[in-house]
């Protein structure tokens, strides 16, 4: 489905001179090594999607390799109000700055909105060279100059080469694994649905709930969020004061609760606090 930018409540026709408006996509190190970075037999990469604005001109679409410092950047323009458009960009091979074998951080993919004069006031990088702020998207057409300015893009692929192939259609199972590999939401399906596994009160204020989670995450989770949540003995409902992760992995967490009253090694779970809307999400995001 697209994604859609508004410029929603107030327009920026002349941007900070530093600032940017931006799309990144990080990608991991791990998924990079069929380009070989920084070797002899480096490849291109070829980018291609389907992007829709009211508003035309000059775009910029770049990979920014944070390792080494290195960016390449190459232009697209959209040529037709409100009208679906596909584009096709093939990047260089860069044989400096290898990427590293692993599920950290390899290389962002960026697509400029706008940006600053710090930012538009050089020469574009269509080779890759070590990053100079001026040179990053020469010539941007800045969508944040009226509000009512959008931009939508879809079917976007990132492929080994000079040839942009035809979308790769997965099956919503398989997207739905690859996403939870980065974010996985519990949410309620009733206003007092469970959303945890039982767990149990290491003390009066202390509860820890287990949460194996569905599809082996990229790293162990960094964040959790949560709404609209209780404690639950199957009597009583302890609504939490403050939350954190106990018991960390790929495979599964806990949720850490501080509440007043619990019984001490009782079995507790995490339900909806009579709110259909409450969830628990845990983040592994690069």
């Amino acid at each position: 489905f697209p994604v859609t930018i508004w410029c929603f409540t107030a327009a920026d026709a002349a941007p900070a001179a530093g600032g940017r408006l931006i799309i990144a996509q990080p990608l991991e190190g791990q998924d990079l090594q069929r380009i070989a970075k920084g070797t002899s037999s480096a490849q291109r990469l070829t980018l291609s999607f389907w992007v829709k604005s009211n508003v035309t001109g000059t775009f910029i679409a770049a990979l920014y390799d944070g390792t080494n410092d290195r960016q390449v950047g190459a232009t697209y323009t959209i040529s037709a109000s409100a009208t679906w458009e596909r584009k096709t960009i093939t990047f260089p091979a860069d044989t400096t700055g290898s990427i590293a074998n692993t599920n950290a951080l390899g290389m962002y993919l960026l697509l400029y909105l706008g940006a600053g004069s710090n930012r538009t006031s050089g020469t574009l990088q269509t080779s890759w060279a070590a990053n100079v702020a001026a040179n990053e998207c020469p010539g941007q057409t800045n969508l944040a100059a009226a509000t009512n300015n959008y931009w939508q893009i879809t079917g976007v692929q990132l492929e080994v080469g000079d040839t942009a192939t035809p979308f790769e259609f997965k099956s919503y199972g398989q997207e739905l694994a690859e996403c939870q590999r980065y974010y996985i939401r519990y949410q309620a399906t009733s206003a007092f649905a469970l959303l945890s596994e039982y767990g149990m009160a290491a003390s009066t204020t202390a509860i820890r709930t287990p949460f194996t989670f569905p599809v082996i995450m990229r790293s162990a989770p960094t964040s959790v969020e949560t709404s609209a949540i209780a404690a639950y003995d199957q009597v009583n409902f302890l609504a939490p004061s403050v939350m954190a992760l106990a018991f960390n992995n790929t495979f599964s967490s806990s949720l850490e609760m501080t509440v007043t009253g619990a019984t001490q090694f009782r079995p507790y779970a995490v339900i909806a606090n009579n709110n259909a809307n409450a969830f628990v999400a845990f983040s592994a995001e690069l």
